[in-house]
């Protein structure tokens, strides 16, 4: 049997840029703020536009952000987030991607909304940063890190770029509590895997442990279950309406973005059964000892 890491290798090589790739049109037609991932609901959110910018606001919570700090994007996807934080906080964001129609179109949607300025795109391997030592002041994963095939070595890679005190924050899914102990349980993951080109999802436990072997300390995490499910039960209701009024989707760029919301509705019905869980954690690189030696 192979093991995670091997198994998360192999999700990695399944062409994932060329599956966003063929979803782009439809995912740039249907998102909101160019944000693929879901929002946070909370009993004062009134659209999912608010959702989509409270979850970013959710990501970098606990982080002293403003003018002359440094942002990394991990998975920048549209380049929604990347913008928003620019926008909202006044930031320089560097963002990355290994879909390069993506990069494209996040750059020119910077420029529209105006941080081109404060926003920069590449076109790389998040698990190979081309990036120098200790430069960015946090590191984010908003919805990318399912996609990262070698936990550990994916977070000393992160770990580098960081800045003495800088934090690496993400949110994302994970196993929940619940063991997979039925074949609808694995199924249930072998349907998001597929669906959404990840890798098996990891524990919370495996999650603390990669971080302390990483070299992270004052780790923390919060569980946004609910926030996160309203999103989820929402588009699972447009989703019914427009299969609905749509002709079956049988070409390859409707089939590319069927399998992201199907695979969000699924990741959805796991969370319902405890299966799954979404969270967000955080981590911090250690500062350094400013006493001469």
């Amino acid at each position: 049997m192979p093991n995670q890491s091997e198994q998360r290798k192999k999700a990695k090589d399944t062409m994932v840029p060329a599956f966003y790739g063929d979803a782009t049109e439809l995912l740039v037609k249907n998102s909101v703020h160019r944000t693929i991932n879901a929002g946070l609901w909370d009993c004062e959110t009134k659209s999912e536009e608010e959702a989509i910018v409270r979850s970013i606001h959710k990501l970098v919570s606990g982080c002293s952000l403003g003018p002359g700090k440094s942002v990394l994007d991990l998975g920048c996807g549209l380049g929604g987030p990347a913008v928003i934080l620019a926008r909202e906080f006044g930031v320089h964001v560097t963002a990355v991607s290994n879909c390069e129609p993506h990069v494209e179109l996040a750059e020119q949607f910077a420029q529209e909304q105006g941080v081109g300025d404060l926003v920069e795109f590449h076109c790389c391997d998040f698990m190979d940063l081309p990036f120098p030592d200790d430069r960015y002041d946090l590191a984010v994963n908003h919805g990318s890190f399912s996609h990262v095939y070698d936990t550990l070595a994916y977070l000393k890679g992160v770990h580098r770029v960081l800045k003495s005190g800088g934090r690496w924050q993400v949110l994302d899914c994970f196993l929940g509590d619940k063991p997979l102990t039925t074949p609808s349980h694995e199924q249930m993951h072998e349907t998001i895997q597929q669906a959404m080109r990840i890798a098996p999802l990891i524990s919370l436990d495996q999650m603390f442990d990669a971080l302390k072997q990483a070299g992270y300390h004052t780790i923390s995490n919060e569980k946004l279950d609910h926030e996160v499910l309203i999103s989820i039960e929402k588009l699972a209701v447009q989703w019914r309406t427009f299969l609905f009024l749509t002709p079956p989707l049988t070409e390859p760029k409707q089939t590319a973005f069927r399998d992201c919301i199907e695979g969000a509705i699924e990741f959805g019905r796991g969370l319902h059964h405890g299966i799954f869980t979404y969270q967000w954690v955080s981590g911090t690189k250690p500062k350094l000892d400013n006493v001469s030696q």
